[in-house]
């Protein structure tokens, strides 16, 4: 893994020889204020435009089956994501880079990846 990028925190070892290194994604968008009808294919047809998509997740309730509003559109380049964020905030659209945190839970330097928007999930 390469080293943190200017830009990024550090904290949380707790003196265990791990730590928390937070950066924004290079290629991944978080786009929220989406419809509850909204699904993977409208993000990709609302993203497409601006470069080849690896992937997409709306992020859908459980119970409902709908939408909770946000989503994530993952491009095959930061060149492809920074157009996106821009012309999306451009017309109005909620997007941003998604915010990656990389923990280090012990001193061999072991890592463990997590993505994190309102709180983090394992992957």
């Amino acid at each position: 893994m390469a080293p943190p990028s200017p830009g990024t925190t550090g904290g949380g070892g707790g003196g265990h020889g791990g730590g928390l290194v937070e950066q924004l994604s290079k290629t991944n968008l978080y786009i929220r204020g989406l419809p509850p009808a909204t699904t993977d294919q409208d993000l990709i047809k609302l993203c497409q435009p601006y470069g080849k998509i690896v992937s997409t997740k709306a992020i859908l309730d459980k119970n409902t089956n709908q939408c909770k509003g946000y989503g994530f559109v993952d491009f095959d380049s930061p060149a492809a994501a920074q157009k996106a964020v821009a012309s999306l905030k451009a017309s109005g659209v909620q997007a941003q880079m998604a915010k990656v945190r990389f923990i280090s839970l012990a001193p061999s330097g072991l890592m463990n990846f997590w993505v994190c928007v309102y709180g983090c999930r394992r992957l």
